[in-house]
Order: C-alpha cells, then sequence, then structure tokens
C-alpha cells in the first residue's frame, strides 16, 4: 500500500492526462461513426425529375442523369425548367465528335460562364477547347476573334450570344446559340443531344 504523503494531493482521474486522451479519442470516432450514418445512410433528400426518358438527380455539382450507354449528362438548370424556354431551330452536338479544334467565342462582357461550363462538361469528342471572341473588343486582345466564318472540316466554331429572342443555328460546323437565358438554352441542347 502506498502512503501518502500530507501536503500532496491526489490527481482526480477526470483531470488526469489519460482520461482527457479517453475522451478526445472516443469523440473523434463518435464523430467518424455519426458522419458515415449521415452521409451513407441519408438518401431522402435528393430531389429528382423524370424529363425526356431520363431521370435526373439533383447533386451538389448539379442536375445529373445517365444515358441508356451509361453516358453522364451534368447540367446546372433544373430540368422541368428547360421546356419554358421556346427555341427557334434545333442542333445538337454530334457535330463536334470528329472535329480536332473547337473554338468557343463569347463576348466577355456577357455572364456566359455557366453555359460555357455545362458545354464543356457535355461536349462529345475529344476536340481541344480555344475560347475565343466573335468580335473585336478590349477584353478581346489576349483571344483570337472566331466566327462561323473561320469554321472548315476539322475546326468547329461555338458562338454564345446575348440576344432578345432564343435561336440556335448550325451551319456547317458551326452552331450559335443567342438568348437571354444562355444556360437554360445550353442545357436544352445538351439533354437534346443525348436523348
Amino acid at each position: 500500500m502506498k502512503a501518502v504523503r500530507y501536503g500532496e494531493k491526489k490527481e482526480s482521474f477526470w483531470k488526469s492526462k489519460k482520461f482527457l486522451t479517453l475522451l478526445m479519442g472516443l469523440f473523434i470516432i463518435s464523430i467518424m461513426v455519426f458522419s458515415v450514418l449521415y452521409y451513407g445512410l441519408d438518401r431522402t433528400d435528393q430531389k429528382e425529375v423524370e424529363y425526356k426518358g431520363l431521370t435526373f438527380t439533383e447533386t451538389s455539382v448539379g442536375w445529373q442523369a445517365y444515358t441508356e450507354e451509361n453516358q453522364r449528362i451534368l447540367i446546372q438548370s433544373d430540368p422541368s425548367t428547360l421546356d419554358s424556354e421556346i427555341i427557334t431551330g434545333s442542333a445538337d452536338f454530334s457535330f463536334l465528335e470528329g472535329l480536332q479544334k473547337v473554338y468557343v467565342s463569347f463576348n466577355p462582357y456577357s455572364d456566359v460562364s455557366s453555359a460555357l461550363v455545362d458545354f464543356q462538361q457535355n461536349m462529345p469528342g475529344s476536340a481541344v477547347l480555344v475560347a475565343s471572341c466573335y468580335e473585336a473588343s478590349d477584353a478581346c486582345i489576349q483571344l483570337p476573334i472566331k466566327d462561323c466564318d473561320d469554321a472548315t472540316l476539322t475546326t468547329g466554331v461555338v458562338i454564345f450570344k446575348d440576344g432578345n429572342t432564343s435561336t440556335v443555328t448550325l451551319d456547317g460546323n458551326c452552331l450559335v446559340v443567342e438568348g437571354k437565358n444562355l444556360l437554360i438554352l445550353t442545357d436544352k441542347l445538351v439533354v437534346d443531344s443525348y436523348v
């Protein structure tokens, strides 16, 4: 039996280093277990939308669907809103499949970034994408100027323009997407290209 000297206080268990280490370990383990349970079992909050025979599931990066060939489609617009935009003309992205290079022309002062992202993520083929402008401006000093006249058998041009009416025009290897809501137009083109 240990003799306790007068003047020494016995350290309580909950203040000891061993107890604090044990408590910290249990805390970290419980966080890991609960995070696995939360992410692994909670699937009730995912929203699904049927559109043109595809089942789109809302994810943290947009709306995702898979075709029968297991090709992934990823768009940012809610698929149920795609029919709200009346489009004059039609096109699909199949003309891009055999191209070596595709110039994506836009006005840098326009807000087209979301439409460009959706186009790039869903573009078929392995063509090199090159940013360009469709007309000269101060913001285009570092970018090439490309329009439909620059489209060839191996080089395509896709032009994104702001406009009052929604139109899609495909002339050879040149696609012009014009409208007020370029994101919805692009997402509609993406889905129509796969169905």
